[in-house]
């Protein structure tokens, strides 16, 4: 998983946030004849057509956008909470039993909440760590993130 995020001091204490997360690619394959293998279904000519999915893989990326409370806890470390709304994208690219192949988009929106901890390094630079939830309807993901923020 990747984060990246930017945001705007309201306030010492609270601030907007815009946060990209690339949530990674999952690749799934099911052995022929596997009882429990998805289904995929369209319509050709107004028939429905029923396909078993013999490969599927997928690639998700969300977009959120938040608030976010910081407490100081020492001279040098703050505390964050933050939290927020989330759209995020699923691009899958599937693998029919006859050998075509299909792509799909899914769309959600859902929210998302996270709490970490940064320590000054210099005035304009923090090392920073979070652990986000993000609440997605599909799948709930845990992104734990470490890095350099730059304050200016």
């Amino acid at each position: 998983a990747l984060k990246l995020f930017g945001g705007y001091r309201m306030t010492p204490n609270l601030a907007t946030e815009i946060s990209y997360f690339y949530l990674g690619k999952q690749d799934r394959t099911w052995a022929p004849g596997n009882p429990s293998t998805p289904t995929y279904r369209t319509v050709v000519s107004s028939t429905e057509v029923t396909r078993g999915i013999r490969n599927q893989e997928d690639k998700t990326y969300a977009l959120g956008l938040g608030v976010n409370l910081e407490t100081e806890l020492f001279s040098f470390m703050t505390n964050h909470l933050r939290v927020g709304l989330a759209y995020s994208q699923t691009k899958s690219d599937i693998l029919l039993d006859n050998g075509s192949r299909v792509g799909t988009t899914r769309e959600r929106i859902f929210p998302y909440a996270g709490v970490g901890a940064s320590a000054l390094v210099s005035p304009y630079i923090r090392l920073v760590t979070a652990v986000d939830v993000l609440l997605n309807p599909d799948r709930t993901h845990y992104v734990i993130t470490a890095g350099i923020s730059g304050e200016f």
